[in-house]
Order: C-alpha cells, then structure tokens, then sequence
C-alpha cells in the first residue's frame, strides 16, 4: 500500500492506520480483518506521531515500512523502536526499513543500533538511513551493528556526512574493517557522496585512507555484490588500484559455513540415504547459481 506525497499530516495518518488495524472493517456485509504487508508513507507529513501509529502493525504482518523525508525526530525514533514492557524480545515481523531524509540525531541513531542488535529485530535485513546526518559518531555506531549483526544484507548510508566534511575518519574507517575482516552476510553497502576523502592544499596531498580500505575490502570480502562510492572524489591511483582488485576478485565466493557443508556432502563415507547426500542433490543447483554472481559488470559504482 502507497500513501506517498498525500499530505496526509500526523493526525491524518494516525486517524487512518488506526482504522487499519480495527479489527470491526467490513467488505460488503462481511467483516474481515486488514492485511497489509507493505506500506509507503514516504513525504506524507506523518510527522513522528504518524510513524509510532506503525509500530503495532510491524509487531503483526507489516514487513516493508518506507517513511521517508518526514521530519522524524527523536520522540518517534524512541517511541517506534520501544520494545512492549511485558516482552522485551517480543519480534517483529518487519524485514524492510527505509529512514530516508529524517531528523536523526545522535540519540535517535543509538536508539536504532540498540533495537538492531535486539533479538527482536532478526528479521530485519534492509536499512536504509540515506540522507540522515548519522556523522562520524555515527558511522562507528553502525560498525558495531554489523561485528554482530548476521541478518542485514543491504544497508544504504549514502549522503550521510560519515566523514563530519571531510573532518574525522575514524569511525567510517571501523565501519569498512568490519565489513572487510569480519561481518561476510551483508550483500549490498552505499556509501555515496560522504566525503571519504581529505581534502588538502597541493595536488598530490590528499588523503585517501577510505579509498585504500575499500581497495582492501574487495579483495578480502567476496560476499559484497554491490559498492556505491559514486560521489567521493577519489584520486586516479586509488581508482585503478580499485579496478584491479574487482578484477582480481570478479564472482562471489561461498562463505566458510557453506565451504564445510560442500564438502561435507562429498564425503564417500556417506550412505546414499544420508541426510547429507539427500540434501547434496538440492545444493548443487543453489551452490552453481551463488558462484555464478557476477561482480564485474559495474556493480562498483565510483
């Protein structure tokens, strides 16, 4: 369902989920009972009020929720993300989360990272905080999501000022270490126009930390389908020596979990009413098609 750009206001998308989730809706003369698996607010005017009007649908069936460009400050941020006091791990059925263009500040990011790192949150594999001003503070809060997080496949933080201007670099370069040594389930980061480079007097004096760790996460993480860096002013060096390394590591690679379950599953020794022989058969197509996934076609964008 898409209410996007209705003007709606907060009290007028608050008035109108409630009524979503009466459970007295009548189609013809018969009563039934809402569904809705997707829903768009995006620029509604849903205010904060409009946003924590949501919040009992993630717990039901909701698991698509775009709020985008809607002035969500703090008060929502808290009162969305609260667990219900009587269960704290009490899950939610939401897998896709887009925050796009919001008032997030300093607080409203550790309310976030806190709920993610919750058991409550498994579920959830999309974040999108684009255009959010999460800042350096920021980006090393989301770097300590993804040392824990297994389930977060895409994370969109373009436009996000990870750099505070070009300023400090700590906490972005965390988020890339991450991403490189340890987190293997994230599939596709952005990254776009934060500034990851340091701007200096003289032609050849900038800094390119950021453009040598990504260089790095290339070529030691192979499950990463999708890099955008568009926007960030990169120098030639550090562009080519990013072309080499697509081309040193151009396909997917299977992570450990399911290099052991392989090779588990060719062991002679197993019976061929096994388990593992059984399921041999249905892999081999799911393996073929993961190797196959093509990383040399532009899916890194610079």
């Amino acid at each position: 369902m898409s209410l996007r750009k209705n003007a709606l206001g907060k009290d007028g998308s608050r008035r109108f989920l409630r009524r979503l989730l009466d459970e007295t809706i009548y189609v013809g003369t018969q009563k039934a009972k809402g569904t809705v698996r997707s829903l768009c607010l995006a620029s509604s005017g849903c205010s904060h009020k409009g946003f924590v009007a949501t919040r009992q649908m993630t717990f039901d069936e909701l698991e698509s929720l775009d709020v985008s460009h809607n002035a969500i400050d703090q008060a929502g941020i808290h009162s969305f993300f609260e667990p219900p006091q009587n269960n704290l791990d009490r899950p939610r059925k939401l897998k896709r989360l887009i925050l796009r263009q919001n008032n997030l500040s300093l607080e409203s990011t550790q309310t976030i990272v806190a709920a993610i790192k919750s058991k409550a949150w498994l579920q959830l594999n999309t974040l999108d905080l684009s255009l959010c001003n999460l800042g350096d503070i920021g980006a090393g809060m989301l770097a300590g999501v993804l040392r824990q997080n297994r389930t977060l496949t895409h994370l969109n933080m373009s436009s996000c000022n990870l750099t505070d201007n070009g300023v400090k670099f700590r906490g972005v370069l965390d988020l890339l270490n991450v991403v490189q040594e340890e987190n293997r389930t994230l599939k596709h980061l952005d990254l776009q126009s934060n500034t990851l480079v340091r701007r200096r007097l003289g032609r050849f004096d900038d800094e390119d930390q950021c453009g040598w760790a990504l260089v790095d996460l290339i070529r030691k993480n192979r499950q990463l389908q999708t890099l955008n860096i568009k926007g960030n002013a990169f120098n030639m060096k550090v562009r080519y020596a990013l072309q080499r390394a697509m081309e040193s590591a151009p396909t997917a690679e299977l992570d450990y979990e399911n290099k052991i379950a392989f090779w588990m599953c060719k062991q002679s020794r197993l019976g061929a009413n096994s388990p593992a022989k059984v399921l041999w058969y249905g892999m081999l197509s799911f393996i073929t098609d993961f190797l196959a996934l093509p990383r040399n076609k532009g899916e890194i964008l610079f």
